[in-house]
């Protein structure tokens, strides 16, 4: 299959249709993939590693349950993998360069981390964490036992961030060194940042679409037809067909350029006034090294099997240097270190990714300093310094405004929120759908969400009554039209030619279905929600039940409207829809066939849920 965009790339595919070989042309190179016997990734060989005499192949190995208990990369560099009793990692061993390090995680009973502590050669301590949570397993403190620092958090009854809290410990008493409290409005939108002794930001917010138009009083925003933000205070946004960004202006001059690949990932970035280009590419959709404009070799980045770098190899130095990254329990990187184990860049963070802190004792062989060299910052994202955007693959993430700067792909009630407003708990690696710290996505996430907003988007809306979710399941937005599951309490249903409509709902626990096109007998199926003789469906009652590996949900269908000969009737059927393939939690995507006995209904589909993408879905009865 050759892939014709900006990055050159021919996939390969093996019997059982796996990628076996990725050629990108831009760079040279190509990355074979083998498998074992159960379709998990075995090897992975880079060629373009050849270019630095280097080893190219990175070795992964898993225990006969499946789990990942060890990586081998180039240079000798490797990682292995303790388990405990319920399959949680308590101990991750990295090796190499005449340097390893140990990793020691202690849970609670609910599986949060309460003791993060890392070791290197020779015993000495390189960091320590502990942390408290509240009933709901939200974090609530985090104590550095390394260099005397506390953050506390505190939450609202739908578990958004209301408050951080730092202080120094190495005082008598404590001394409280910030202090910022948050408030949001019915829809999720952020609406105040308030630091004690320092600044204060009111946003405000357009009520249909969640744009974000003011912040104290000032008109500083603005939005394409698509719903992208095209304008920043003195930042100017411009994007492609596919609503990526591809240039960003300051005070009317460009400052940085993006491409992508034909996969959807940013292949170039050029940094206009400093007249340098940096290149792409990727295991998978992992950055694995990044090349100059002429594709010469620059950083190598490995990861474990938990999907963190575990290290950057410097091939911009005479002799290449490589430097360890560490984390806190949350996924930021905090520092990095060199081959004796000490710390040769630093890095602080707010609970949204604001960087208060960095600083670097080394620079990159091409004279950069490392702090600034190094992509990955916070929760592990990759960082423009340039915009002061993180990249999170399928959009771009503003700390400032603790939002996204684009509409979200999969449906949610504001499809601008990151991570649920609880950005000390969960992250947002792909800019799909927030996962918590144990890397699952928490179904209350979006439950949260549905019981206490309200919508009007197009001809489907939604309000709350009573705590419960009453409206219209089917959602339009200027795109498509969502078909929402829920789940529901003893509902109460009410279908006509006009709407479906729930209540008693506790709100959205799956993402079900997105009709595109099809055919219903020989009518072509209507999408609009709130028309005579047009088609509405919707899951009324919904449980997601984790399978044998596999996330099942249980549901009924509702139809009602135009079906060729029995227009107006209500024909109900009982389905299991299976869904499987790539993700946290089992995924669903591409098209999908309904039978039944005198017919056969058929229409396309794109199926997610709430755990991942991608993969296929089944329907039968």
């Amino acid at each position: 299959v050759f892939k014709d965009g900006l990055q050159r790339i021919l996939n390969q595919y093996d019997e059982l249709n796996r990628i076996d070989v990725k050629h990108f042309y831009q760079a040279g190179e190509n990355v074979d993939y083998d498998y074992n016997r159960s379709g998990q990734v075995i090897k992975i060989d880079n060629s373009k590693l050849s270019d630095k005499d280097t080893d190219t192949d990175i070795i992964f190995e898993y225990d006969q349950g499946g789990n990942p208990v060890g990586v081998n990369g180039p240079n000798g560099i490797n990682a292995s993998y303790m388990y405990d009793e319920e399959g949680k990692i308590k101990k991750t061993y990295i090796a190499g360069s005449g340097m390893h390090y140990l990793t020691y995680k202690t849970y609670d009973k609910a599986g949060n981390i309460v003791r993060y502590r890392v070791e290197k050669s020779g015993g000495g301590i390189v960091l320590d964490y502990q942390y408290e949570y509240d009933k709901n397993g939200n974090r609530t403190k985090e104590i550095d036992n390394m260099y005397g620092k506390r953050k506390e958090y505190a939450y609202d009854e739908l578990n958004q961030l209301t408050k951080e809290e730092h202080f120094d410990t190495t005082t008598n008493p404590d001394t409280l060194t910030k202090k910022v409290s948050y408030d949001y409005d019915i829809l999720g939108n952020r609406t105040l940042s308030s630091e004690e002794g320092g600044l204060t930001y009111n946003f405000e917010y357009e009520k249909t679409t969640n744009e974000i138009t003011k912040v104290n009083g000032l008109e500083e925003f603005s939005h394409d037809a698509n719903g992208n933000l095209t304008n920043n205070y003195d930042w100017e946004y411009i994007y492609n067909d596919a609503n990526q960004l591809i240039e960003a202006k300051e005070n009317g001059v460009t400052k940085v350029k993006y491409e992508y690949n034909s996969d959807g990932l940013r292949s170039k970035k050029e940094i206009v006034d400093e007249g340098k280009v940096e290149r792409y590419y990727y295991n998978g959709n992992r950055l694995a090294y990044i090349t100059d404009g002429s594709e010469t070799l620059k950083y190598f980045f490995l990861r474990d099997m938990t999907e963190r770098v575990i290290n950057m190899v410097d091939y911009t130095a005479t002799t290449p240097e490589t430097y360890w990254y560490q984390y806190d329990a949350h996924g930021n990187v905090v520092a990095l270190t060199d081959k004796n184990g000490d710390i040769v860049a630093n890095y602080e963070y707010d609970a949204w990714g604001n960087i208060s802190s960095k600083s670097s004792t080394v620079n990159t062989g091409d004279g950069v300093a490392l702090w600034k060299a190094n992509p990955f910052r916070y929760s592990g994202y990759q960082y423009d310094d340039k915009t002061n955007l993180y990249y999170l693959k399928s959009r771009y993430y503003s700390p400032f405004l603790g939002r996204f700067i684009t509409r979200d792909a999969v449906f949610a009630l504001n499809l601008y929120s990151y991570a649920a407003n609880n950005p000390t708990n969960f992250v947002d690696p792909d800019g799909f759908v927030p996962i918590d710290d144990k890397g699952i996505a928490h179904p209350e996430a979006m439950n949260r969400q549905m019981r206490s907003q309200s919508v009007l988007h197009g001809d489907g809306f939604g309000h709350r009554d009573n705590n419960y979710f009453v409206g219209n399941l089917g959602y339009k937005d200027n795109f498509n039209v969502y078909l929402v599951s829920a789940e529901v309490d003893k509902p109460t249903l009410n279908i006509s030619k006009d709407s479906v409509n729930i209540s008693g709902g506790t709100g959205v626990s799956l993402i079900d279905v997105e009709l595109n096109s099809g055919k219903i007998g020989n009518n072509k199926v209507n999408t609009s929600a709130s028309a005579e003789g047009e088609l509405m469906m919707a899951n009324a009652s919904g449980a997601l039940v984790l399978e044998e590996g596999k996330v099942r949900a249980k549901a009924e269908l509702f139809a009602a409207g135009a079906m060729g000969s029995i227009s107006g009737n209500i024909q109900i059927f009982r389905v299991n829809i299976r869904l499987t393939g790539a993700g946290y939690a089992g995924a669903a995507g591409g098209y999908g066939e309904i039978y039944r006995a005198n017919g056969k209904f058929e229409a396309g589909f794109k199926a997610a849920a709430l755990f991942g993408f991608g993969g296929k879905i089944s329907i039968g009865w």
